[in-house]
C-alpha cells in the first residue's frame, strides 16, 4: 500500500503524501492513518518501523536513528 522504493531506500514510499497520484498508486488510497498536531514542548515517539510522514508547521528539528 505505500509502495516503498527499491535499493537502499527500503523505508521510504515513492508516493506525495501531500499530492498522492492515485492512478499510479491506487492502493496508497487505503492506507490507515493518524493525524497530530503537536504543541511547544511535546513529544512525537515513533516506534522503529512505523511508516510516518512528517512535516514542520513552524520552526523546530527531530532526530533519527538509522541504526542497530
Amino acid at each position: 500500500m505505500l509502495y516503498p522504493l527499491d535499493g537502499l531506500t527500503t523505508n521510504s514510499s515513492q508516493v506525495d503524501v501531500e499530492n498522492p497520484d492515485i492512478g499510479k498508486f491506487p492502493e496508497f488510497s487505503k492506507a490507515a492513518f493518524t493525524e497530530c498536531v503537536l504543541e511547544e514542548g511535546e513529544v512525537l515517539y515513533i516506534p522503529p518501523l512505523w511508516w510516518h510522514y512528517i512535516r514542520s508547521l513552524s520552526v523546530s528539528f527531530s532526530v533519527s536513528f538509522w541504526f542497530d
